[in-house]
C-alpha cells in the first residue's frame, strides 16, 4: 500500500500521528574547543553509499529521566543503515568510546577503510581514539563547528529512537533502560523495514543478493579476491559461480545486461563492470 494511501486512510479515520516533533530542552554538546587533533569534513553531506562499510557516522546523544541521564555513542553504517556498534552510559566519558570501538573493530572488513563522520567533540578529538581508528584504517571526518547537518545521517537515527522508543516512557533506574534500548538496536537492525533499503531490513540488506553482485563486482574493478564472506556471513555459493563463469561468456552485451538486471539499485557497479570488462577483454578472468 503506498505512502500516501496509508496517510489519506488516516485522515478520514482521524488518526494523527504524534511522534516527530521539536523537544523542550538543549541537546548534548560534546563540544569543549580544540582539545587535540581535528579532520577535515571528507563527506560534505554526501551521506550516500553503494554498499556496507564505507561510510560510517558516530554521535553521542542523551535521554533524560527522574533517576538522572543516560548517552548513546552509536556507530550507524550509512550504506547498510545498521546500528554496527554501540555503547550506552551514564556518562559521556572516553570509556564510553572505547567500549563503542571495542565493538566496532572487530567487525571492519578485512581491506576496507570506511569514513567516520563525527563531530568536533573532544572524544573524537582524543589520541586514543583517533590511535585505533587510524590503526583500524578507518579514515576520520568531522563535520564544522555549529553544523549538526554535517552528521545529519546519524541526528536522524537519533531522532528515530528517540520517537519510536523513548518519547513519553518511563523507565525504573538505569540498568532497565540499557537492556530495552539494546532490544530496540537488534530490532532495528533485523526487525526493522526501511523505504530506502527497499522494504529489507539493515540485517536482510547486507546479505542480499543485489548486495553480494556489488561488493564482488567492486573487488574485482580492485584487481582484488571474490570474498568467500561478506559481513562475517557465507556467501550465496551460487553467486561466486556466477561472477566467476560470467568472465567466460564471449559475448560481452550479456555481461552488461547481467549487470542491470541483478543491480539495479547500485548505479556505480556499471562503471566498475565497464571497466573491468574493457581490461580483462582478451586477457581471461580470475
Amino acid at each position: 500500500m503506498a505512502n500516501k494511501t496509508v496517510l489519506k486512510i488516516m485522515r478520514e479515520m482521524g488518526i494523527r500521528c504524534g511522534i516527530r516533533r521539536e523537544t523542550d530542552y538543549h541537546r548534548y554538546n560534546s563540544y569543549r574547543g580544540v582539545v587535540g587533533e581535528t579532520f577535515e569534513d571528507l563527506l560534505g553531506r554526501d551521506f550516500s553509499a553503494d554498499g556496507p562499510w564505507q561510510k560510517l557516522g558516530t554521535d553521542v546523544t542523551e535521554f533524560k529521566q527522574r533517576w538522572g541521564k543516560a548517552y548513546l555513542a552509536p556507530a550507524y553504517d550509512f550504506g547498510s543503515k545498521e546500528i554496527v556498534a554501540w555503547s550506552i552510559s551514564e556518562h559521556p566519558s572516553l570509556m564510553q568510546q572505547e567500549e563503542m570501538l571495542a565493538m566496532l573493530l572487530p567487525k571492519v572488513p578485512e581491506g576496507a577503510h570506511p569514513i567516520m563522520q563525527s563531530d568536533m567533540g573532544w572524544q573524537y578529538q582524543r589520541k586514543t581514539y583517533c590511535d585505533a581508528l587510524r590503526g583500524a584504517g578507518i579514515i576520520q571526518s568531522m563535520s564544522r563547528k555549529g553544523n549538526c547537518i554535517d552528521n545529519g545521517a546519524t541526528e536522524q537515527v537519533f531522532g528515530h529512537i528517540k520517537d519510536e522508543f523513548f518519547r513519553n516512557q518511563e523507565f525504573p533506574d538505569f540498568e532497565t533502560f540499557k537492556a530495552e534500548l539494546e532490544k530496540y538496536i537488534v530490532h532495528w537492525n533485523t526487525r526493522r523495514r526501511q523505504v530506502k533499503l527497499k522494504g529489507l531490513t539493515p540485517e536482510e540488506f547486507g546479505i542480499s543478493p543485489n548486495m553480494q553482485l556489488s561488493c564482488f563486482l567492486f573487488a574485482l574493478s580492485k584487481n582484488c579476491k571474490v570474498p568467500r564472506f561478506l559481513n562475517g556471513k557465507e556467501v550465496n555459493q551460487a553467486a561466486r559461480l556466477s561472477l566467476y563463469s560470467t568472465g567466460l561468456l564471449p559475448s560481452r552485451r550479456l555481461l552488461m545486461r547481467t549487470l542491470l538486471y541483478q543491480s539495479m539499485y547500485f548505479s556505480k557497479s556499471l562503471s566498475y563492470l565497464r571497466n573491468w570488462a574493457a581490461n580483462t577483454k582478451g586477457k581471461g578472468i580470475i
